[in-house]
């Protein structure tokens, strides 16, 4: 089974996958609707968050 990512959210939403992430982290950029829209859709497609390449990206781990 194929992991859902930010850009297959954005692309079934119409929007950035940008506009994905900032929806996800809360910031007030993002109007209500959309949101709520994009958290929705997070649902219905399974998507989950990947610590590990968040890790990498941050360089860092939250132990």
């Amino acid at each position: 089974m194929k992991n859902v990512t930010l850009k297959d959210v954005a692309r079934a939403a119409g929007v950035s996958y940008s506009t994905v992430s900032r929806s996800l982290s809360g910031s007030p950029q993002i109007g209500r609707e959309t949101r709520e829209r994009i958290l929705r859709l997070c649902d219905e497609m399974g998507y989950t968050k990947n610590y590990v390449a968040r890790s990498m990206v941050m360089r860092r781990t939250d132990e």
